[in-house]
């Protein structure tokens, strides 16, 4: 199950921390252009890291794309899986510029290679892995461009903690003048019929609102409904549309998917929201496909303070099937007070 993407398109450096669960952005920087244009995560040095905190899973399948720069110092961990803070397993980068996993630093039978990545270049790196104290074949391995180029082999540990899941994704931590760069992520959990295993090499796209949808019921500080949202970084108060009122809905068109995709893996809906006033407040995403209106899982409790609440649609909900190119470009995407 796809359960996180992201592409940094989106957000400015100061909004990481409220899209990722814990960061330390020391000498980290958001640089243009990404892989495919927009933008990317550099990492300098100063132990720097973003780490995103899910539920408790057996199996873990990331992916994002790389791109090293040269002659790196020291050995560095490009990418870690934790339980609860602790290091289950990780993947590492040698001086030589070849890959190689650990379980939280011990070596494993099949753990390495010899293939090295190329400097200044993009890569698309995939990370596999099953905790277990005795791991099945082909649960634990990492590609490039498509290639597998690690296959851990059957019967060794990935397990370090007394449990056999783990719950975070943590790119980093970057030291010693490493510099990598990140784009495109994906994080799947292993779980259900669709996207539980390596997708391959995938972009994350941002698409910003460009019209009105079908639902305008929220106020807009000036102007049209979807001229306060349609900003590519959060501008905050400076535009934005409200309603206290329980079940009002906005909905917007959304850029048209141009190029011909081979699959599309899921839609994450992006809220970036807060409220200003006491009590509870209640909000969803929704989606209208096909005419009619689908919201999601409801986000309780909003804070004063501005977050993002994300959330993947792996199948388009009026269709209940995998998203198409048509069937994207046509549906609209919003938000409704729930209470």
């Amino acid at each position: 199950m796809l359960r996180f993407i992201d592409g940094f398109d989106h957000v400015a450096l100061a909004n990481i921390p409220q899209k990722w669960s814990n960061t330390n952005l020391t000498q980290v920087f958001l640089q243009t252009p990404g892989r495919f244009g927009g933008a990317y995560l550099h990492f300098h040095q100063g132990n720097s890291f973003i780490q995103k905190t899910l539920d408790n899973q057996p199996t873990w399948v990331v992916g994002f794309a790389l791109r090293i720069a040269t002659g790196y110092i020291v050995t560095t961990p490009l990418f870690q899986i934790l339980d609860a803070g602790t290091l289950q397993v990780d993947l590492r980068i040698g001086q030589d510029n070849t890959l190689y996993v650990t379980r939280n630093g011990t070596a494993v039978t099949g753990g390495n290679t010899t293939y090295a990545l190329t400097p200044t270049i993009w890569h698309y790196v995939e990370f596999k892995v099953t905790i277990s104290s005795s791991i099945a074949a082909n649960s634990w391995q990492v590609k490039v461009d498509g290639g597998t180029v690690i296959n851990v082999a059957a019967g060794q540990s990935s397990k370090n903690t007394a449990n056999a899941t783990a719950n975070q994704i943590k790119f980093g931590p970057i030291f010693q003048n490493n510099d990598p760069d990140y784009d495109d992520i994906y994080i799947c959990d292993g779980q259900g019929t669709a996207n539980n295993d390596f997708l391959g090499d995938a972009k994350v796209v941002m698409m910003l609102p460009t019209a009105a949808g079908t639902m305008s019921q929220w106020t807009p500080l000036s102007g049209a409904n979807y001229t306060n949202v349609n900003q590519a970084q959060p501008d905050d108060d400076a535009s934005y549309v409200y309603t206290s009122t329980p079940g009002q809905m906005d909905t917007y068109l959304v850029g048209d998917i141009t190029d011909n995709p081979a699959n599309i893996f899921g839609v994450q809906t992006n809220l970036y929201i807060r409220k200003d006033d006491a009590g509870l407040r209640s909000v969803s995403k929704v989606i209208r496909s096909g005419g009619t209106n689908y919201t999601g899982t409801a986000v309780d409790n909003l804070a004063a303070g501005y977050g993002f609440y994300t959330e993947v649609d792996e199948k388009d909900p009026g269709t209940g099937v995998a998203w198409t190119k048509a069937g994207f470009n046509a549906a609209e995407f919003g938000a409704t007070v729930i209470a």
